[in-house]
This record gives C-alpha cells, sequence and structure tokens, in this order.
C-alpha cells in the first residue's frame, strides 16, 4: 500500500488517512452483518505476481475455519464487468489454494442476491448491503444511550461510524454532522477509541463534502477532543506559509499572519510581531509548530504500530525515522 502526503490543503490530507486505514475499516465493516466471523491470519492483497500484471482484492483473510474470504467494497450498484473480475480473483487464489473460499462484496447501494451465469459458469458471491440498516432507527437508540450515559456496545462504536452509509431520510453528509457531534459526547471510551471513530469520519467527510466551506465546517467538528491531527494542521499551515511566501512578499505576510492567529502560532506571533511580521512568521513556526509536532507524530506512530502498519507505511505518514519509531 503506497501513502502520499497530499500538499495543496488539509481537506486532501484526509486521503493519506484514508489508505492508512482502508484495510482496516473495511475489516471493521464485516463485523456489522457477520460478528462470528474471525480473523486469524491477514493474507497478501496481491494474488498474482506475473509480470507486467498485478491484481489486487480490497481485504483477503483466513478466518478461524481455516476458509478464505475475498472482500470487495463497491460504492455503486451492480455491474457485470465487476463480478467478472472477481470471479477471476476466486479462481486465481483457488489455483493456489486448496481451502474453501468465499467471495463477499459489501454494497453501499440497495442490491438484491448476486449472482452471473455464462453457461457452464455460475458464481454467486455472498452479498451485504449497507442500506439493509436502518439508519435512523440506529441513530434515535445510539442517541438515546449517549444522551442517558448508557454504555455503548461494541456494536454500537461501530454502526456509530459507519451510520452516515445506512439507510435514512436524511442525507449522508447531515448524518455525519450528527454523528461527529455524538462521538464528541462520549465519556466512558477511551481517547484511541475516539480517534478510531474520528480517523473513520474523516474518510466519510471527504466522500461526502466537496464544497470547501461544508468541508471547514465538518473538520471543526471532527477535530475536538483529539490531538490525532494537530501535527497534520500544523505541517500544513507552515507549507502555506511557504506557498504564500512564493506568491509575494507582502501576501505571503497576511497568510502567515491569519493561519498562525489561528492554528497555534499566537504566541510567537505576538513575540514576533514587535520586532516585525517576518520575526513574528519566525517565532509563530518555532513555539507553534516545534512544540506540538514530534510529540503529535509520535502518538500516531503507537497508534498505527498497534494496528500492525508496516514501518514505511508509518514513516511515509507521520515522517519519523526508524529509530524514533524504534524506540516508541
Amino acid at each position: 500500500m503506497v501513502i502520499t502526503i497530499v500538499k495543496a490543503n488539509k481537506y486532501q490530507l484526509a486521503d493519506s488517512f484514508q489508505k492508512t486505514r482502508e484495510m482496516e475499516q473495511k475489516i471493521q465493516v464485516l463485523a456489522l452483518f457477520d460478528k462470528s466471523k474471525k480473523i486469524v491470519k491477514k493474507l497478501p492483497q496481491e494474488i498474482i505476481n506475473t509480470a507486467p500484471i498485478r491484481k489486487y482484492v480490497d481485504v483477503l483473510f483466513l478466518d478461524e475455519n481455516d476458509e478464505i474470504n475475498i472482500v470487495e467494497f463497491q460504492t455503486g450498484g451492480i455491474k457485470t464487468k465487476d463480478l467478472k473480475r472477481f470471479m477471476v480473483y476466486n479462481a486465481l487464489i483457488a489455483e493456489k489454494h486448496n481451502e474453501k473460499i468465499n467471495v463477499i462484496i459489501v454494497y453501499t447501494e440497495k442490491v438484491k442476491t448476486v449472482c452471473y451465469k455464462n453457461g457452464t459458469l455460475i458464481f454467486k458471491p455472498i452479498v451485504y448491503s449497507l442500506k439493509d440498516f436502518d439508519g435512523d432507527k440506529i441513530l434515535k437508540r445510539i442517541r438515546y444511550k449517549i444522551e442517558n450515559n448508557i454504555t455503548l456496545t461494541r456494536d454500537d462504536l461501530n454502526k456509530l461510524e459507519f451510520l452516515p452509509l445506512f439507510k435514512s431520510r436524511l442525507k449522508p453528509g447531515e448524518i455525519l454532522f450528527e454523528t461527529a457531534n455524538l462521538t464528541n459526547q462520549l465519556m466512558d471510551i477511551s481517547q484511541s477509541q475516539i480517534d478510531h471513530i474520528k480517523t473513520g469520519q474523516v474518510i466519510l467527510a471527504n466522500w461526502f463534502f466537496h464544497d470547501e466551506l461544508d468541508k471547514k465546517k465538518i473538520w471543526k467538528v471532527i477535530e475536538m477532543k483529539t490531538s490525532m491531527f494537530r501535527f497534520i494542521y500544523d505541517e500544513l499551515e507552515a507549507r502555506g506559509l511557504e506557498e504564500g511566501m512564493k506568491k509575494g512578499f507582502e501576501r505571503g505576510i497576511e497568510q502567515g499572519i491569519e493561519q498562525g492567529m489561528e492554528k497555534g502560532i499566537e504566541k510567537g506571533m505576538e513575540k514576533g510581531i514587535e520586532q516585525g511580521m517576518e520575526k513574528g512568521i519566525e517565532k509563530g513556526m518555532e513555539e507553534g509548530i516545534l512544540k506540538g509536532e514530534l510529540k503529535s507524530k509520535k502518538e500516531v506512530a503507537r497508534k498505527m504500530l498497534s494496528l500492525n502498519y508496516s514501518m514505511d507505511e508509518i514513516i511515509n505518514i507521520t515522517g519519523l525515522t526508524k529509530k524514533e519509531i524504534n524506540k516508541l
């Protein structure tokens, strides 16, 4: 899995979070449909390595019954070309393994039984649809529990994250605002659990919001009660200042003051503004960026280590060295 840090703005940077969490999130969503299935071993996603063609599945794992499970996630409806592709995955894996193979397709849209037939060839995968869940009913139950200080179950927390994808009278973006606010009200779960839910909400925010103003609003809600994204904001502020200076010294100073005051460089700016705007930006970056960046990066690295991410993935997303990560 290749992780790319997006340089343009903080909303685009959520794409890198999506890449680092998508494997975990795709496995997590299976628990909504089949709580009995336990993963005992994750298998490589790459199922063929014959140059120059490589084929990858979304998720591939061996369960407690020694059955191989291919899991694919589809954001649209049923397409014949996709069924053919999944059927090829099944055949390629069957050629290399003797275990029973299950092909599971999770759709974000409402679908019925899926079956592809071509002569004597019949392909009938296991199909789940997130629209089978009554989102309004689940949201009402979770809201009631939170407002009455009733502990949420693991299943409740799982559904809280995926609620915007369930069937509802409301728009997905409206539900995301609701679930993000409810997450901020959780009192009896650990910070790591809150951060886990919020990273999933970041992914959904990128799906549902395209207007910059709407993105700013949902990010302000999601970033409450978590320091997980702090180092990213700091890094992006520095990049924003640099880009501003390239476009013009005066414009760069104005952007530096604006972003610095908003994102933690206030102390540095207050001390430096008396000596000139340039000195203010320098102080702001020293005190607003350097203090929090290393600590926040280490927090994220510890989280990723606990989720068994590779060393390369952790280095790419945090910017820490291998030596610094090994000391955690």
